[in-house]
């Protein structure tokens, strides 16, 4: 079933939304709209199982975030050995 739903939201509203629409590189407003919509059903309609897809998001959000920091940490390490390098050569 498809329908077409006609909504009037507040210009700050209509604001975020389009901040939203080029943070997750969503097509246009409308499609932002049914994704949150979307999520919302899913949580309302399966809480159990929203919880579980949350934290599987959350958890490869930190993972993401550790392996970042590790990678910036070997490149302040070698940045760290060329210098000295560069040091030992004067």
């Amino acid at each position: 079933m498809n329908a077409i739903v006609s909504i009037r939201v507040p210009s700050s509203l209509a604001k975020n939304l389009k901040e939203i629409v080029q943070k997750d590189h969503f097509l246009d407003v409308s499609e932002t709209v049914r994704s949150i919509v979307r999520k919302r059903w899913l949580e309302w309609k399966d809480p159990t199982t929203y919880q579980v897809k949350k934290l599987r998001e959350d958890i490869k959000e930190v993972v993401k975030e550790k392996s970042k920091l590790s990678k910036e940490e070997l490149l302040l390490q070698e940045l760290k050995r060329i210098k000295e390098m560069i040091e030992v050569e004067k």
